[in-house]
C-alpha cells in the first residue's frame, strides 16, 4: 500500500511529513548520545599533553588519549554531573570498567587537583535531579566540537 505524502500545519507554515520526521530526530536521547561522544573526546584531549598522551586519573598509566575513556567520579546516570568538568577525567579501561571506576583513588585525585572536599561536594550532588534540555545538550556538543577542532591538531 502506497502512503500519500501528508502535510502538517505548524505555526502558520506547512511542513511535509518527512521534514517533521527530521525535526523529531533532535530528541534528547539522540543529543545525549552525541554529547557523550564529543564530551568524552573533549575530556580526554583536555587531559592530554602536547604529544597526545594522557594519564589515567586513578592509576597514572599513560596512553594516547584515544586509548583512554572518559571516566566519571559520580556516574553518568546523574545528569547534573554527567558533563561536569570536575567530575570527568581521562581514565584507562582497566580502572573505568574492570575496577568500577576505582572510586577511592578517583576521589583522592579530585581532592588533590581541586582542593579538599571537592569529591565530597560532587558525591553529595549525586541524587540531585536535573532534566537535560535540548538547548543545553546542543551547547555541550558545540563547545566540545570547538575545543576538539582547536586542540586535536596539536596532538
Amino acid at each position: 500500500m502506497l502512503r500519500k505524502k501528508t502535510k502538517v500545519k505548524r505555526e502558520g507554515s506547512t511542513l511535509k511529513a518527512a521534514q517533521l520526521k527530521k525535526a523529531k530526530k533532535l530528541s534528547v536521547a539522540k543529543l545525549k548520545k552525541d554529547a557523550d561522544k564529543y564530551f568524552s573526546q573533549y575530556i580526554r584531549l583536555r587531559d592530554s599533553n602536547k604529544f597526545g598522551v594522557a594519564e589515567c586519573v586513578t592509576c597514572g598509566d599513560k596512553k594516547p588519549w584515544k586509548q583512554l575513556q572518559n571516566g566519571h567520579f559520580v556516574t553518568r546516570s546523574c545528569n547534573l554531573l554527567r558533563y561536569d568538568d570536575l567530575n570527568c577525567h581521562a581514565q584507562c579501561v582497566a580502572c573505568n570498567m574492570f575496577k568500577a571506576g576505582n572510586l577511592y583513588e578517583y576521589g583522592k585525585q579530585i581532592d588533590l587537583r581541586y582542593g579538599d572536599g571537592t569529591a565530597d561536594r560532587l558525591h553529595a550532588q549525586r541524587h540531585t535531579t536535573h532534566k537535560l534540555k535540548i538547548e543545553e545538550l546542543q551547547k555541550i556538543i558545540t563547545d566540545a566540537k570547538e575545543y576538539i577542532l582547536e586542540n586535536n591538531n596539536q596532538n
